[in-house]
Parts: structure tokens; sequence; C-alpha cells
């Protein structure tokens, strides 16, 4: 006799019900990968189904929509995904870790600086990602609703990164034998020609910096986005690490290093010496070669390996109507109506401008405590890879208390970052000492840092209404964008006035930089005090256990004291 107790058997209406919807998954599979449309009910289920379950034949299968992967499909799903993002973050890290000191060595002034670094990046999200993200969200193609822009933008953007490389080329083309182009100076115009291409550059970036994070909703399983989004932090940071270690330190020396690490012969091309016209390449205009390269044919195969399913029909303007109106008419009503959409926007706004002041740390570094570049990138490099080992747990830690409760937290506890780089206000060390204590100001922090960045993305995708993603993710980038157009320069302004002594103290010279952690503690407490808001509607609304977004396009007025008796 078996010890085993013997299952009881399944009953049979059970049973049916389970075979039934198998039926209907494997029915809406087959069809969607035939290409063959589904019905409106059938297209409802798809959305319906679990993401993960268990078939007859007892092989685990994996849903996003209409989409259906084994593990092996999805393995591959999360490689193509995890190639691009690495590919992405190495290509364009190069513009907010270069571009301060390059201006700064070609002698532009702070608030060109400010502008260049900062404004004209947020002026183009402005400007295109309520457009490209609500026109994304509402397409329906041959490649889905994402991927269309994503591919045909690729090129474009991959052009540009090489162009920013050949900025002095294009300067003295200009110029000609004259000296001069319009009046302006070589000097003066190799800072335009950067401004310019930088501006066409953000212009078609646009279609990809937004468009690719919201694809993870439409193609990877629910229950897998908080772990997938922890592997994708942990990419970023290797590839931000290999740039920060192995690019930084000597991005911007005048020689150029091909031929410190080219062999004397090419035997790949018949023993030739190297041509002369390669070693003449500066290292900058090498880096930006290689990135655009590298982005464009490595984003591009991405983007043809990743394919996206059905989706259902797009939801209807508020007017039932259609036209660029009717669009804009939607668009304000369902983004801009709640107080709750209101204070999200606005804590991320502060958020950013707060961060503004952190350029102003990084000339510090190397203007003032007298850190080298090989140093800076020392810091970042150590930041990033013990940040990627952090990751995971940070990601699993998201999972279980909560995205929004860990970000929450850990938001209130950054003040501790202008506090802690506050000591250089008041006491000056020895440029090594610098060094130690900047070290150990950026490890101590790291935990909160990993642990509040680990559970931003999942905080938006649990607080957002998951059918109109894209567009509430524009509607933030729309404020903060028109924040960030202005406070930069502002910012800028206050550095110029400080250093010629016009604010009422004496002219304070390159010390001016120091003072960076007043202006970001004083835009912190605001965006604080907003998500605490965030948090408590939060809360009301059903937590951690069954929340509901506010109806898009109402105010709260309108909805039903219902959702109160939802909250813990």
């Amino acid at each position: 006799m078996s010890n085993e107790a013997e299952l009881p058997p399944i009953p049979d209406d059970i049973a049916k019900i389970v075979q039934e919807s198998e039926v209907l998954r494997n029915n809406i599979s087959v069809k969607a990968h035939s290409k063959i449309e589904l019905t409106a009910e059938e297209m409802k289920a798809a959305f319906a189904l679990p993401s993960k379950s268990i078939g007859l034949d007892g092989k685990t299968r994996y849903r996003c929509g209409t989409l259906t992967y084994t593990k092996t499909a999805l393995f591959f799903l999360l490689f193509w995904l995890l190639f691009g993002d690495f590919v992405y973050t190495f290509s364009f890290y190069v513009f907010p870790n270069t571009l301060p000191y390059l201006l700064s060595d070609l002698g532009a002034s702070d608030v060109t600086i400010m502008l260049l670094n900062k404004s004209i990046v947020y002026a183009s999200a402005f400007l295109l990602s309520p457009a490209i993200s609500y026109r994304s969200d509402r397409h329906r193609g041959r490649r889905g609703r994402r991927m269309p822009f994503l591919l045909y933008s690729t090129p474009v953007v991959a052009f540009f990164l090489v162009a920013m490389g050949f900025y002095r080329e294009i300067a003295e083309w200009l110029c000609g034998d004259s000296g001069a182009f319009m009046g302006i100076e070589l000097a003066t115009l190799y800072v335009g020609v950067i401004g310019t291409v930088l501006i066409l550059f953000e212009l078609s970036n646009e279609f990809v910096k937004n468009l690719y994070y919201y694809l993870f909703n439409d193609v990877v399983p629910e229950h897998l986005l908080g772990r997938t989004m922890a592997l994708f932090r942990i990419v970023g940071l290797l590839g931000s690490a290999c740039f920060l270690r192995g690019v930084l330190p000597w991005i911007l020396n005048d020689e150029s290093i091909i031929p410190d690490v080219a062999p004397d012969s090419w035997w790949l091309v018949g023993g030739m010496t190297m041509p002369s016209w390669l070693a003449g390449i500066n290292n900058f205009k090498l880096v930006m070669i290689v990135a655009g390269t590298l982005f464009g044919i490595g984003y591009s195969i991405m983007c043809i390996k990743v394919k996206e399913g059905k989706y259902t029909p797009p939801p209807e303007t508020v007017d039932k109507r259609t036209g660029v109106f009717s669009s804009i008419k939607t668009y304000a009503k369902e983004c801009f109506t709640h107080k709750f959409y209101w204070c999200f926007f606005l804590s991320n706004a502060f958020w950013y401008i707060a961060g503004t002041a952190y350029v102003a740390m990084m000339l510090r570094n190397r203007e003032t405590l007298g850190l080298s570049m090989g140093q800076i990138a020392n810091i970042g490099f150590y930041s990033m890879i013990i940040g990627a080992l952090l990751t995971c747990p940070a990601g699993w830690l998201g999972d279980r208390l909560h995205p929004v409760r860990v970000y929450f937290l850990f938001l209130t506890l950054a003040v501790l970052t202008p506090v802690l780089h506050g000591v250089w206000m008041f006491y000056d060390f020895l440029p090594q000492w610098n060094y130690y204590l900047q070290f150990s100001i950026f490890m101590f922090l790291l935990p909160m840092n990993t642990l509040r960045n680990a559970a931003e993305i999942p905080m938006y995708m649990r607080l957002l209404p998951k059918e109109r993603f894209g567009q509430f993710c524009s509607a933030n980038e729309m404020i903060r964008s028109f924040c960030m157009i202005f406070f930069p320069v502002i910012f800028g302004i206050c550095l110029v006035l400080m250093k010629d002594g016009k604010l009422g103290w004496e002219p304070m010279g390159s010390w001016r930089y120091r003072i960076f952690p007043i202006w970001v503690l004083f835009w912190q407490i605001p965006g604080i005090f907003c998500f605490a808001y965030v948090y408590r509607e939060w809360k009301r609304r059903g937590g951690k256990k069954g929340y509901t977004p506010p109806e898009a396009g109402y105010t709260a007025s309108d909805e039903t004291a219902e959702s109160s008796e939802k909250a813990e």
C-alpha cells in the first residue's frame, strides 16, 4: 500500500473550464502568430489572460496580450532588449558626462553650459514627447505601435552622434580661409556647431529615448516587469561603468590614443602601416564615431528581432472625433484635470530642477577640489559596479514591499545628498583627501540611491493607467521639460553673477560651484511634499492590495466615494 495520499480527482466542471481556457489561449496564439485578425471578444480575452500559466501538456507559457512565449522565446526576448539597452546606454552616456568639460575647455560660459547640457535637451522633449507618445499609444501598424518609431529614427540618431565628433571640421569648413563665419570667430563657432548638432540630435532622439521604455509594458509578461527592470538597470550601470573606466579619462586629451593601442603593422590589410589620417583622429571624434556606429547597427538589430503583438482598438477621443484639436483636447483633459496626476508630475519636475545643480558638482570636482579626470571616472566606475551588484536585491525588495513605498522612503532620504556634499562649503581639504571623502560619500549614499532608482520605473508602471501609459509618461515629461527649459539657465545666471560678485558678495571665481547643495535642497523639499500626497492617495485608492488609478479625464470631485473603501 502506498504511503502517499492519493489526490482527489479534478471535478468534471473544473476540468472542462481549464480545457476551454487552454483552447482559447491556443486559438488566440495561433491566430496572432498567423497574422489573422482577432475578434473583439478574442482580443479582450487575450489581454485578460494571466501572464504565466501551465498548459494541459504541462509546459509553462508566458503571455503579454496576444504574445505567447516559451522559456526559450522569453530568454531571447530579454536578451535582445538587454542588448539594446546596453548599446543605448554606452552610446548616450557620452553627452551628460563629457559635454560640461568639453564646453568649459572651449571657453563657454556657465549659462551656455547649462543651456546646451540641460535646456536644449528638455526643450526638445517638451515639444515632441507628448505628440510622439500620444500617437504611438494609438498607432496600429504591421510592426506594432512602438517599433515603427524606434526603427526608422535609429539611423538618423546615429548620424548625428557621428556628426558631433566632427564639430571642429564643420566649424573650420564654415569659416574657410577668412577665420570667421558671418562675423562669428572660430572659437565661438565651435560651441555654436556643438549646439546646432545637439539640437538636431535631441529632436531625433525623442523618438528613441521614451518609446523604448514604453515597449516593456507591451512585450514583457506583467509578473516579470520588476525583475526585468532590475536587469535593465544592471546592464545600464555596466554600460555606464565601461564608459567611465575605459573612455572618460582620455576622451578629452588632445593627443590621439590610436597610436598607443594600434599595432605598427596592420597584417589584416597586407602589412601596410597605419594611415596618418587615422593616427590624427582625436579621442573625442573616435568615441563619437564608435558610439554612432555601435548604436546604429546594434539598435537596428534589436528593433528587428523584438516583435510586438496585436492591440485592442485605440481609445476614443473625449468628443469622439478625429483631428489635431480633438487629440489635444483629449490629451489635456485626460492628463491635466486631476490633482493626483498634477502632484505626481510636479514631484518629478522638482526632482529634475534640483538635479540641475549636479553639473556644478562635476565642475566643482575638477576646478576647485583638484580631482583629476581619472579620479572622477574612478568614483563613477565603482559606483556603477557596486550599484549593479545591489540592483537585483533592490529590485526584489521593491517587488516585496511595493515600488511606491520603496520610492517614497528613499526619495525622502535623498536630502542626505546635498547635506553631505555641503561640507565643502565650510571646509577645504587637500586634493587627495577631497578624493577620499568624495568616494566615501558616494559609497555611503549608493545603497539608498540604488533602491530609489530600482523602484522608479516600476513605480511609474504601478501608478499610471496601463492603457495610456505612454501618454501619461509624456505628460510627466512635458511638465518637467517645461521647467527644465528655464531653470538650468536661471541656475547658470546665478553662477555667473556669483562669479562676478554681483549678488552682494565678493567675486567667488570657481568657488561658486561649491554652493550647489543649497539649490538641490531648496527644490527637493517641495518634491517630497508633492509625492507625499501621491502616496496618501495611492493608499486611499487601494494601495498594495488593489490600487486603481484615478479615471483619466475626471476631477477628484467627479469620482465616487467607493474608492475610499479600498483603503488599507
